[in-house]
């Protein structure tokens, strides 16, 4: 936790030098990784909101959707540019980060840069300003199966609010390790990974995955020792099967 609040301060110092500015939009295009996770703490903690994009929309619903909430910036992993790719064109997106481990790849996107690369250029301490309960946290967009896209905003208060009562429903402690399977584009990936770093139990994100083949997921839980995770029928049946 020492470690990913130096990322997450060196994170905020590079939203600000890419010109984010409180109530700005900062759409991102992950899955469960742990940069993902520091965008849910970088992004706000600045006063920005940051749009949850669900990789899984068709292109021209995702393009409304970052249209619609007025995104300046599109943080996208490695493996997801194809689907940036599709939707720039379309769409009013100033910058685009790209999150992977290695060099730049080369893509079609305009006003690119590295997220590995933003954040080694930026001082790990930042002064985190207080932020108005009620302003936007977040923002996550139905899948506009009976029209467009609806965006849903959540505010700091609500954030902070679930994060306790599913601390304590679920019971979470210091020694438990907490998986995230839920995505973490659809509504906060139920916002139980943010319970877990309220106890401060060790957080295990697995990635890409598929409910075809939950092997590799299965493996991950047994090797990290995880002892609580959140999720749907959906994938828990072929885990147990």
């Amino acid at each position: 936790y020492e470690e990913v609040f130096k990322r997450i301060s060196r994170l905020a110092n590079a939203l600000e030098s890419l010109g984010v500015e409180v109530g700005d939009r900062v759409g991102v295009l992950s899955w469960n990784t742990h940069r993902l996770y520091e965008l849910f703490f970088g992004v706000p903690g600045i006063g920005a909101v940051l749009l949850q994009m669900n990789l899984r929309l068709h292109p021209e619903d995702l393009a409304y959707v970052a249209n619609h909430s007025g995104a300046k910036v599109i943080f996208v992993d490695e493996s997801l540019i194809p689907i940036a790719e599709a939707i720039a064109p379309n769409i009013k997106a100033e910058k685009y980060v790209i999150m992977t481990d290695g060099e730049l790849p080369e893509t079609k996107l305009p006003n690119v840069y590295s997220y590995e690369e933003l954040l080694k250029e930026r001082d790990d301490e930042y002064d985190f300003s207080m932020i108005d309960e009620s302003s936007a946290y977040s923002a996550c967009y139905t899948s506009g199966t009976t029209g467009r896209p609806k965006g849903v905003y959540y505010s700091h208060r609500a954030i902070v609010l679930h994060s306790m009562i599913a601390a304590i429903c679920l019971g979470l402690r210091a020694d438990d390790v907490y998986i995230q399977i839920v995505p973490m584009f659809h509504a906060q990936g139920w916002g139980v990974f943010f319970a877990a770093t309220l106890v401060g139990a060790k957080l295990v994100f697995p990635g890409r995955y598929t409910a075809d083949n939950p092997k590799p997921l299965v493996d991950l839980m047994q090797s990290e020792k995880v002892t609580a995770t959140a999720g749907a029928p959906a994938i828990f049946i072929p885990l147990l099967n």
